[in-house]
């Protein structure tokens, strides 16, 4: 039976003889009425501050539960942004390279194109060259040919309205 202070001030006693002095019992009762009322009170103070504390607590552990699962959704989140970040920059890198190959394959071409040119540019030259140095030869022997002919035979002008005189003709018609 849980005895309360109302319980222990109403509890009376049968008296007997030779019994204990029921003011001195009275008074004890009162006083042990007066601490069980105090420590009553004490109990359902710390049973709400218990109750108070546990809440807090309960609040606590959700919050906890709440930061924790942030937590791993923001790590989540952080490793598939760094994941889709590195498949961007390896595409990017792939395509660097592929467009690198293909500059790199432009420029061969025309370097290998230009070289062509540039060879045939030279056997245009060494063509001109020869063109020109067997011009030449044909002006030499020409000239050559010439330096052995008699000079021609001195030319004599008549005032005619006719034109010059040749030689061989006369002036006469």
């Amino acid at each position: 039976m849980a005895w309360t202070a109302v319980d222990i001030r109403n509890q009376r006693f049968r008296s007997r003889w030779r019994g204990f002095d029921p003011e001195e019992v009275i008074l004890f009762l009162s006083v042990v009425a007066d601490e069980v009322e105090r420590l009553t009170q004490t109990i359902r103070q710390l049973e709400h501050d218990n109750r108070v504390l546990q809440d807090q607590l309960e609040e606590y552990r959700e919050r906890e539960r709440h930061i924790r699962n942030t937590l791993v959704a923001a790590q989540q989140s952080a490793d598939r942004i760094r994941q889709q970040a590195q498949q961007e920059a390896d595409l990017i890198v792939r395509e660097a390279e592929f467009r690198r190959d293909q500059i790199l394959t432009a420029a061969q071409a025309q370097i290998q194109k230009v070289y062509q040119e540039m060879e045939q540019l030279w056997l245009e030259y060494q063509r001109f060259q020869d063109q020109v140095l067997a011009e030449a030869h044909v002006l030499i022997r020409w000239i050559q040919q010439r330096r052995q002919e008699r000079p021609p035979a001195r030319v004599e002008f008549v005032p005619s309205t006719k034109g010059p005189v040749r030689p061989g003709e006369s002036g006469k018609s």
